[in-house]
């Protein structure tokens, strides 16, 4: 199979997930072909992916589940002021021994939202550092517009039907930029009036992902997949 490549350096993972992995499903099992019976879950930085394709492409699913999402705004461990700026900024290798963690994330993010292929450190570009202040707010526009927030404000702007929502997270968790994360989603979803349904248990960010998973994703899921089928269609 030839990929199509969003980014020269991380390749076109949205086009293999949306085209080429729900083209394979459709195909080996017996599925409904349409958004009605399609669904994208997914945990943490899954959550984020889940949000970011189901806010671009509402024709193709319509529900999505975001457990525990993080890094959904510049918070938590994606703050400006976090050590992980920095060590990825000054980091000599692909070698991240030795670095604060999450600096593998951010890195690996600078790949996707904004690839620089010629950057033999990095392969990306980063918001903030030391660099002009105009070219890190450059940067930092650039990933804002490709995350999951502004992703909802772009699927507002369209005008076409969004899918059905759910954010689930615990209220402990320990991944600082989760709550803060939701809460700036939700402020966003609530100007824009986009339905969703949020919720949150006790506990952490890896403490109860089993049980949140096959006693409330899964059958939530599972439920919208049933109301979906027997909805009288227009």
């Amino acid at each position: 199979v030839v990929y199509k490549r969003q980014s020269p350096v991380s390749g076109h993972w949205q086009d293999f997930v949306v085209r080429e992995l729900v083209s394979h499903v459709e195909q080996k099992y017996r599925v409904s072909a349409n958004r009605s019976q399609r669904a994208l879950a997914g945990y943490s930085m899954g959550g984020f992916g889940a949000l970011n394709l189901a806010f671009q492409h509402p024709e193709e699913f319509g529900m999505v589940y975001a457990l525990s999402p993080c890094c959904l705004s510049f918070s938590g461990e994606f703050g400006p002021d976090n050590p992980i700026w920095m060590a990825a900024n000054t980091l000599e290798s692909r070698n991240l021994k030795g670095t604060p963690g999450w600096t593998a994330l951010v890195v690996a993010l600078a790949t996707a939202l904004s690839p620089a292929p010629d950057r033999e450190r990095l392969y990306g570009l980063l918001p903030f550092g030391s660099d002009s202040l105009q070219q890190r707010a450059a940067v930092k526009a650039e990933w804002l517009r490709q995350m999951p927030i502004d992703r909802a404000r772009q699927l507002a702007a369209h005008g076409v039907a969004h899918p059905a929502i759910r954010i689930d997270h615990g209220d402990h968790d320990q991944v600082a930029s989760v709550i803060p994360g939701v809460a700036a989603l939700r402020r966003t979803l609530d100007s824009l009036g986009i339905a969703y349904i949020a919720t949150s248990f006790d506990g952490g960010h890896v403490d109860r992902v089993r049980a949140r998973i096959s006693e409330h994703l899964l059958p939530i899921v599972g439920q919208w997949f049933r109301s979906a089928r027997t909805a009288p269609r227009p």
